[in-house]
This record gives structure tokens, C-alpha cells and sequence, in this order.
């Protein structure tokens, strides 16, 4: 009996914490993004997503506060073609905490633009059809994944999120299942946003190379390139480019290719960013509409 006991105390302490229902609020607010997305759209124009007629997923930075000013171009850029209820936040699990392959949350962020909701109809749906338990511990220190709820708040309010951290335990393959599954379960207008960062810990030449190659690959949509291309989510970009496709998406435009040294950083020590989105094209659709 008394073995029995030290076993099982051994499994509850080495297990991960069960799913909790309860309802928490991340308070994420940072001072020095609420000043970007305050002051001059963080010293950048919005891209124009005008070429597009409909957009289905976007890649965007977690590099925060660095890259924010072309997250917010990014965002304020989408609201320009259209208002989702949802968007689905896709960021890694960088110190794979908790043990879970994917892992979600449906607490709350508190943010000064207001308090952002998890969308727990979505995040149901979605657990009906793959394994993604939930935590809170975790998304109170992922940044891939709070860095992208200020602007949210901020440009589209009333708006809520599935926020899902992936762990480097799951495989490509696995993410382009849940790509697929995501772009089944989601209503129409949900958006898919990759929060990733391209190269790391390059010179400044290096890296530009680097990033380059990786935007051209983007460009073809081709999610079986994924492992082509040196990011620190690789999962989290092919569940991404396997959701566009899933919704018909029929063209990626890239509209920044740039590293940290280009905005203030070290030349010797980078953080690579590729901004972009995808989508079916306007003139595309004109021309299936024209048939």
C-alpha cells in the first residue's frame, strides 16, 4: 500500500496539470506598445492589402517592441479590407512548457484597449477534432502569443482569439493537419495569424540573405517548403500556409523584409522579421467571376 501511494503521489507531480474551465484575466498591458499603437501607427504607413480580395492568414513578429511598428502597419492594414470576429494566434512554445504538443487557453487579456476574449465556441469545436489542452500558466509568459493581443485590441475591437502554443515536439506533418482542421472548423471570416520570427543570431548581411530566401519561398505557397525556411516556429507556418490553402488562398504578398540591426539593433547579433499575408487576390476573383 505503501509503495502504491509514493507511486501514484510520483504521477500526480509529473503530470501535467489537468484542463481548467475557470476563467482567468493576463494583464498584458505594456507601456511601450500602447505608445506605438498611440502615436503615428508605430512611425509606419499601413500596408495595403487592396490587391487582395479576401485575406486568410498573415505572419507577423513576436519580437516585441522591436518589430511592433510593422505589426501594427500589418493590422492596421487588414482592418482596411475587413473586420474578423476571430483570430486564431499561432506562436511556438519556446521553452516547451507544460509538456503538450499544442496547447491552448480560454482565460482572457487585459489590455488598456480592453479586455480581449478567448473565443471558447471556436477553441470547443476545435478540441472536438484534435487533442489541445488548455492552461493558464503558460500564456502569462508566451510572448508569441500576448505580443499580438494589444493590437488586436486596439484595431479590432470586440474582436477574440484562439490562442494556441506549439511545442518543437510537434511535427510539420502534424501541423498541417491542424491547418486543415482549422480551416474546416472556423467561421468564414476568422484569420489565421503566424506570430514568428525568421532568422536568429546572424550578422546583419547574413541574416538579409537569410530572410530573403525565406520571403521567396513564402511567395509560392508551398507548404511542403516549410522546412526550408529558417524560422523558430516552423510548425506554426505550416499550419498557417495549410489553413490558407485549405480556404483557397491564391496569392502571398510579402510586404517587409527586414532584422533587427535595420531598426536599431546589433549589425553582429540578429532577430529576422518577414511580414506578409495571403490570401485570394482581387483580380482573381474578378476572373472567376467573370466565367
Amino acid at each position: 500500500m505503501m509503495l502504491s501511494a509514493v507511486l501514484l503521489s510520483a504521477i500526480v507531480l509529473t503530470a501535467p496539470a489537468l484542463p481548467s474551465r475557470a476563467v482567468r484575466v493576463h494583464d498584458v498591458r505594456d507601456s511601450v506598445v500602447e505608445r506605438l499603437l498611440t502615436r503615428n501607427n508605430g512611425g509606419r504607413r499601413p500596408y495595403s492589402v487592396l490587391g487582395f480580395s479576401r485575406v486568410d492568414g498573415a505572419i507577423v513578429s513576436h519580437h516585441i517592441p522591436n518589430a511592433m511598428g510593422l505589426n501594427i502597419a500589418l493590422y492596421k492594414g487588414l482592418s482596411a479590407l475587413t473586420r474578423p470576429r476571430t483570430f486564431v494566434v499561432l506562436g511556438p512554445n519556446h521553452q516547451d512548457i507544460g509538456g503538450w504538443p499544442i496547447v491552448t487557453t480560454t482565460d482572457s487579456f487585459q489590455t488598456r484597449f480592453g479586455i480581449v476574449q478567448a473565443d471558447r465556441g471556436a477553441i470547443t469545436t476545435l478540441q472536438q477534432q484534435v487533442p489541445l489542452p488548455e492552461t493558464s500558466a503558460l500564456f502569462n509568459i508566451e510572448h508569441s502569443i500576448y505580443s499580438q493581443v494589444q493590437p488586436i485590441a486596439a484595431i479590432f475591437p470586440g474582436a477574440r482569439i484562439v490562442p494556441i502554443a506549439i511545442s518543437s515536439t510537434y511535427s510539420v506533418a502534424q501541423a498541417q493537419a491542424l491547418g486543415k482542421t482549422l480551416a474546416r472548423v472556423l467561421p468564414k471570416d476568422a484569420i489565421v495569424i503566424a506570430s514568428i520570427d525568421f532568422s536568429h543570431y546572424h550578422s546583419a548581411e547574413s541574416a538579409a540573405a537569410r530572410e530573403r530566401k525565406s520571403a521567396q519561398l513564402l511567395k509560392t505557397l508551398a507548404v511542403d517548403a516549410v522546412e526550408l525556411v529558417d524560422t523558430d516556429s516552423q510548425q506554426s507556418l505550416a499550419a498557417l500556409l495549410s489553413f490558407v490553402k485549405a480556404r483557397g488562398a491564391t496569392t502571398a504578398q510579402v510586404f517587409d523584409v527586414v532584422n533587427s540591426a535595420q531598426l536599431g539593433g546589433s549589425p553582429s547579433y540578429t532577430t529576422g522579421y518577414v511580414i506578409a499575408a495571403f490570401g485570394r487576390s482581387a483580380k482573381s476573383q474578378a476572373q472567376v467571376r467573370s466565367r
